[in-house]
């Protein structure tokens, strides 16, 4: 699965987190469920409300300091 955005769309830290909120029932599953979250780096992505809800609701997950 892989979720995008329209093209030329704005993407902070609170659309992105309603986004991958909506979809993120394979990131609780232990591996291998096929399930990947890459980051970019993006600010969206990087943000401190993104890191702490992925950090808090996904089982693997490193940190953008790791």
């Amino acid at each position: 699965m892989t979720l995008s955005v329209p093209d030329k769309a704005k993407v902070n830290d609170k659309s992105y987190v309603e986004t991958i909120t909506e979809n993120n029932e394979q990131c609780k599953s232990p591996q291998p469920s096929g399930f990947i979250s890459q980051q970019d780096g993006g600010a969206a992505h990087m943000a401190k409300l993104a890191q702490d809800w992925i950090a808090t609701n996904c089982i693997e997950f490193i940190g953008k300091e790791e």
